[in-house]
């Protein structure tokens, strides 16, 4: 519809995907030359001739010690319910677009490259935003205008690609949240545990926020999947029924908010 191939049109949504993540890349490299930690090389040595048992006893002492500390319970929680909803949410999004709203390739790699876009867009805003009221407070925020947007567009469904990046721009305020504001959370709460305990445990902390994304990211899809039976999607279906087409709408809208809300009360 905008004079392009399929072939053509994700490659210029990649090339523009690509560029971006390469100008990232160089700026982080710049602001941050020059202040790498110290070689820790001798010490992980050291530890790897004390043998296997000592250093399974040493990752359980530290996440004893790790999962002690409330702040991190909940970021870790946090990390968990947000890519489910993630997972939901971007499920959602491929099955409206190709069925609910019938879009070709090239639309859908447009709109996936405006996404990244909006993301950026985003950032700077939210960074004043935070720097005004606090990281926390701007978190809350967030999530809970996610959750608000959620609920409308659940009720007046997503029909046409305008609404559809009407509905992207509130996510990428809770998207960019999580992945920036939620990292320096999650940085802070490094420091949390330093000034409790006398010990870095920057590694544990960050490894087990990780981990809380990714089994969030299966349970999102799990989730999704189960939702699509229930809803009684069938992609043998050229053209799905209009309660099928309704299911979807709540998949990418209802649902994902209800789960961020779960994440908000706890």
């Amino acid at each position: 519809s905008m004079g392009m191939s399929e072939k053509t049109s994700w490659f210029y949504a990649t090339l523009f995907m690509g560029a971006i993540g390469a100008i990232a890349a160089a700026i982080c490299w710049w602001m941050t030359k020059g202040v790498e930690k110290p070689d820790c090389r001798e010490e992980t040595e050291k530890r790897e001739k004390a043998g296997i048992k000592k250093i399974i006893i040493d990752i359980y002492s530290s996440y004893k010690i790790i999962l002690k500390t409330k702040s991190v319970r909940i970021i870790c929680l946090m990390a968990l319910v947000y890519n489910t909803f993630f997972a939901v949410k971007a499920t959602g999004f491929v099955y409206l677009m190709a069925n609910n709203l019938t879009l070709d390739s090239a639309m859908q790699a447009l709109f996936w490259t405006l996404a990244a876009a909006l993301n950026y867009i985003t950032l700077p805003v939210l960074n004043i935003v935070s720097n005004k009221i606090s990281k926390k407070a701007a978190f809350i925020l967030m999530w809970s205008l996610m959750i608000a947007f959620a609920a409308v567009f659940a009720v007046v469904q997503i029909t046409s690609f305008a609404v559809l990046i009407g509905y992207q721009v509130i996510f990428a305020f809770a998207n960019v949240c999580f992945w920036i504001i939620g990292y320096a959370l999650a940085y802070d709460c490094v420091e949390v545990v330093e000034f409790q305990h006398g010990e870095n445990k920057s590694g544990g902390i960050i490894g087990l926020f990780t981990l809380c994304q990714k089994i969030g990211y299966a349970l999102g899809g799990w989730l999704a999947g189960i939702g699509l039976t229930v809803i009684g999607y069938n992609a043998a279906l050229d053209v799905q029924p209009d309660k099928v087409l309704i299911g979807i709408n709540t998949i990418m809208t209802a649902v994902p908010g209800v789960i961020l809300l779960i994440g908000l009360i706890l």
